[in-house]
């Protein structure tokens, strides 16, 4: 704490509260004046109004008929030849491995292909 020299506190004795209160006064006006320049100015800010658009159709898909009612990602190889132009793929056999954290209390499924 911040003492003060003798001769400040012998003729203000009350010198740090009427300094604190003197600052607050100074806040209080300056904050005062601040919204009621905003309050009365002629030009006050405001949101920028926002235009929404209609609803649209959705984009005709180009779709290849043997893709019609699949979900997007669940293909079929007839779908996916179709698609890509190349002949349907080979299928490949997969194993999943699982691997457990038991402090964690947690598994990791990994799935790669098998030889």
């Amino acid at each position: 704490m911040t003492t003060l020299p003798s001769y400040m506190t012998s003729a203000f004795p009350r010198f740090k509260e009427l300094a604190v209160a003197t600052a607050a006064a100074v806040m209080i006006v300056a904050g005062a004046a601040v919204v009621a320049d905003t309050a009365l100015s002629e030009n006050p800010v405001t949101a920028p109004s926002l235009t929404t658009l209609a609803k649209a159709d959705r984009l005709d898909s180009k779709l290849p008929g043997s893709c019609h009612g699949q979900a997007w990602g669940d293909w079929s190889s007839e779908c996916l030849s179709a698609l890509t132009g190349n002949s349907a793929g080979t299928r490949i056999r997969t194993v999943t491995i699982e691997t457990r954290n038991v402090e964690e209390a947690t598994s990791t499924l990994l799935r790669v292909a098998a030889r």
